[in-house]
């Protein structure tokens, strides 16, 4: 579980906390970074029938987003890895 009303949670920088918006656990934002991700993907693989799939490739920065985010939290014991 994630405990925004931690102490710790107000050094958070704001890219973090927007990030982690109603999230409430780890394995929550790993499943979404996973989907962006696989969204991305598959808008970039799509964009070579479709031209407007390349407007999908953003999820790919989604993604990145959140694993960046994620591993910051990490990095810092802000939650609970096994949830």
């Amino acid at each position: 579980m994630l405990d925004k009303e931690d102490e710790k949670w107000k050094a958070v920088p704001f890219w973090v906390t927007l990030g982690m918006y109603g999230i409430k656990t780890r394995k929550a934002a790993l499943l979404f970074e996973y989907f962006c991700f696989a969204l991305g993907t598959m808008g970039f693989l799509g964009s070579f029938v479709i031209p407007e799939l390349t407007l999908a490739t953003v999820l790919w920065a989604s993604a990145y987003w959140y694993s960046i985010a994620i591993r910051w939290i990490d990095n810092r014991n802000l939650g609970q890895k096994n949830t």
